[in-house]
């Protein structure tokens, strides 16, 4: 009998490990599959980022510089500090500091600065500051940002998140840098000053939002739609003031 007992446990203890074996066998075979997606999307992601980094370049001599510049700072921050301590703390606000890195170099080439680009300065400045900071603030309260939870397991895919930055911001700031980059001898008119109270009225509205978020503690649902509202008055209104 204990003879008979000792074979069914060793049985028993067989089966379990084999059990074991095969459950750590499919979890070692769902993170290789898992970061070969990862790092799929990171090539993706770098690849479409770069290759419209790259057509920017050929819209008009000296945008290269502006490109330079946006991909420089977002590298920056990912090869110093998100890289190595596998932190997306200063996603957001390097985000910012581009922005303001390419609004600033957009007005130092020497020339005549009309009343139209000074205001679209101050208003990309004016929503940049505000954005930037409320983004700072959300990601110190809460922690982290679980989007990157994934991402930062696998380096590329977590690279192309700050690529995409860098296309982003340099898209959003492109009417600007082309209104800058010229002489602009159009008068102020009506169509500005619609543009100007648009521009008023997004940015009353999404200070409120943000206002109010902060204050109750909670996070708004996706950080796309607050982009999305925060960002669309700015990257609208030079194009719409632009006019030749």
């Amino acid at each position: 009998m204990p003879s008979r007992l000792s074979s069914v446990t060793a049985r028993r203890s067989t089966v379990e490990y084999s059990a074991e074996a095969a459950a750590e066998s499919a979890a070692a075979d769902a993170m290789v599959n898992k970061s070969g997606k990862l790092f799929l999307r990171g090539c993706v992601t770098n690849g479409i980022g770069l290759l419209i980094l790259t057509g920017i370049t050929y819209i008009q001599e000296g945008f290269a510089a502006y490109v330079g510049v946006a991909l420089g700072l977002q590298y920056a921050v990912f090869v110093l500090h998100a890289l190595p301590n596998g932190s997306e703390k200063y996603y957001d606000l390097s985000g910012s500091f581009t922005h303001l890195a390419l609004v600033a170099a957009s007005v130092l080439e020497t020339r005549l600065r009309s009343p139209r680009q000074m205001l679209l300065t101050l208003a990309s400045v004016v929503w940049m500051v505000r954005l930037g900071t409320f983004l700072y603030i959300r990601i110190l309260r809460d922690g982290r940002d679980p989007r990157f939870d994934a991402l930062k397991t696998v380096w590329l895919a977590f690279c192309g998140a700050w690529t995409l930055q860098a296309c982003w911001v340099t898209l959003v700031q492109l009417p600007l840098l082309l209104i800058n980059s010229r002489d602009d001898t159009v008068p102020l008119g009506p169509v500005d000053l619609l543009a100007l109270l648009m521009w008023g009225c997004g940015l009353s509205s999404s200070a409120s939002l943000t206002c109010r978020s902060l204050s109750s503690g909670r996070t708004p649902p996706t950080r796309s739609a607050s982009s999305r509202r925060a960002c669309g008055p700015t990257a609208a209104t030079p194009t719409t003031l632009a006019r030749s």
